[in-house]
C-alpha cells in the first residue's frame, strides 16, 4: 500500500481527536469540586462572592425603633393607656428568641383646630386696573405636618390608621404629603388705592402619643419604658383670604 502525505495528516487528525473524545463511561460518578459549574457571581469553589467585589450595596439593617425613634427617659403627658389604641410598630426581641420583647404603641387621644398664620401672597394697585379683584391664582401648600419623626414611607399607612380613628378619612388627599389647596373667593375694592391679599388656614390638628413597652420575662407583665406626646396637623381643605391689607402693611391688620 502507498501511504501519501495527505493519509498520515488524515491518521493524525482521527487520533488527536480520539484521545481528546472523553471516554464511555456507564457507571456513575460523583461531581469532584472541579466538576461544579462555577456561575457569575460565585468564586471557583462555588462559595458566594463577597458584595464588595460585586459592587451590590449593602442592605440596612432595621433597628428596633425606626418606625417612630426611642425617647428614652421621655413621659407623656396624657394617662398610659388613655385614649384611643391605634396600630402597633417596631418589634424587636433582644438577645435572640429568648431575649426581652419589646414594641411601639400608637395611641390618638384629641382633635383641635387652629388657624394658621397670615401669609402675603401677592398685591394688586387698583389705580391701574378698572377691574379691581384679586385671588389666588395658584394653589397654596398645605402638608401634614408630624412633631415626632416617623420613617419615611411610613408616614401614609399610619395617617390613614389615625384619621379613621378621629373621623378624618376624608380629609387624607390622597397619599401624597403636602397638597395644593385654592379658593374660588376674590376681594374686591372699590377705591384707587394698592391692597395686598394674604391668606389663612383652618388646620385639624390630632393629639396622642407614642409609648414603648417592654416583656422582661420578670413575672411583672408588660411594662411601659418611655412614651412620649405627639401632634399632626393635617392638610387643610379650606383656605381663607383676607382682604383687609393695603400693600404697605408688613403683618396681617387684626
Amino acid at each position: 500500500m502507498q501511504i501519501t502525505l495527505q493519509t498520515v495528516a488524515i491518521a493524525v487528525a482521527l487520533a488527536s481527536t480520539a484521545a481528546a473524545a472523553p471516554a464511555i463511561n456507564t457507571a456513575e460518578q460523583q461531581l469532584s469540586r472541579r466538576d461544579i459549574i462555577v456561575l457569575p457571581g460565585t468564586t471557583d469553589q462555588g462559595e458566594a462572592t463577597p458584595a464588595a467585589k460585586r459592587n451590590l450595596g449593602t442592605i440596612k439593617k432595621r433597628g428596633p425603633t425606626d418606625t417612630y425613634g426611642d425617647y428614652t427617659g421621655q413621659w407623656s403627658s396624657y394617662p398610659d393607656g388613655s385614649g384611643s389604641y391605634v396600630r402597633t410598630d417596631d418589634v424587636h426581641k433582644y438577645g435572640g428568641p429568648s431575649g426581652d420583647k419589646c414594641w411601639t404603641d400608637l395611641w390618638y387621644v384629641s382633635s383641635s383646630y387652629k388657624e394658621t398664620d397670615w401669609k402675603r401672597e401677592g398685591s394688586i394697585d387698583c389705580g391701574t386696573t378698572s377691574e379691581c379683584e384679586a385671588g389666588v391664582d395658584q394653589g397654596v401648600e398645605t402638608c401634614n405636618e408630624w412633631s415626632i419623626s416617623i420613617e419615611v414611607g411610613a408616614e401614609v399607612s399610619i395617617l390613614k390608621d389615625i384619621f379613621s380613628i378621629s373621623s378624618s378619612i376624608t380629609n387624607t388627599y390622597g397619599e401624597s404629603k403636602c397638597e395644593s389647596v385654592t379658593t374660588k373667593s376674590t376681594c374686591k375694592w372699590q377705591d384707587n388705592a394698592c391692597h395686598a391679599i394674604w391668606s389663612s388656614q383652618t388646620v385639624k390638628v390630632d393629639h396622642g402619643y407614642i409609648r414603648r413597652r417592654c416583656d422582661f420575662h420578670d413575672g411583672k407583665g408588660d411594662q411601659t419604658v418611655w412614651s412620649k406626646d405627639w401632634d399632626i396637623s393635617e392638610k387643610a381643605d379650606e383656605l381663607h383670604l383676607g382682604c383687609k391689607a393695603d400693600c404697605s402693611a408688613g403683618s396681617y391688620p387684626a
